[in-house]
């Protein structure tokens, strides 16, 4: 009852501050944001090197990606690649140059991290290099204008 009286708050406060909830479809390997489950991981993936739970989440270690999956919904929140040989949507893999990024996004980059809202993804960056990628299912736009330039929070 907690979580559902909690995720009812949190959409109400979102609706009052002007912001809006952006859900995304991204996948890595076959495996889809906000719909496949921990077993459908484990079956693609076969077990995980380890876990940590978390708050309201459970973060499962595999080679080359770690994998959020949602208490309250089961299913995958965020996906994390380090894995060197993905390639995103914006052509992007791990271990390219920021200004790569900067390119595909059209923007710069001053921060260890940027997010695009377009697609779900942020990069993490050490070096001037992408250190992960990060695919989410859920942002909150809290400028109500969905670009790189949004301030974003990923749920």
């Amino acid at each position: 009852m907690k979580p559902i009286v909690l995720c009812v708050c949190l959409f109400m406060a979102v609706l009052a501050c002007g912001a809006q909830i952006i859900t995304y479809e991204s996948k890595y390997k076959g495996l889809q944001v906000g719909k496949a489950t921990i077993a459908d991981v484990i079956s693609l993936l076969g077990s995980p090197h380890g876990k940590k739970a978390n708050i309201n989440n459970v973060r499962y270690f595999f080679d080359g990606v770690h994998i959020t999956i949602q208490d309250s919904t089961g299913r995958i929140n965020t996906i994390i690649i380090y894995d060197r040989q993905y390639v995103d949507a914006n052509g992007i893999r791990v271990g390219e140059y920021k200004q790569n990024v900067e390119y595909a996004l059209n923007k710069r980059i001053r921060n260890r991290a940027v997010a695009d809202l377009k697609n779900g993804i942020t990069y993490w960056f050490e070096n001037n290099r992408v250190s992960q990628i990060v695919l989410a299912y859920q942002a909150v736009d809290r400028n109500g204008k969905p670009s790189g330039d949004a301030e974003v929070e990923y749920l």
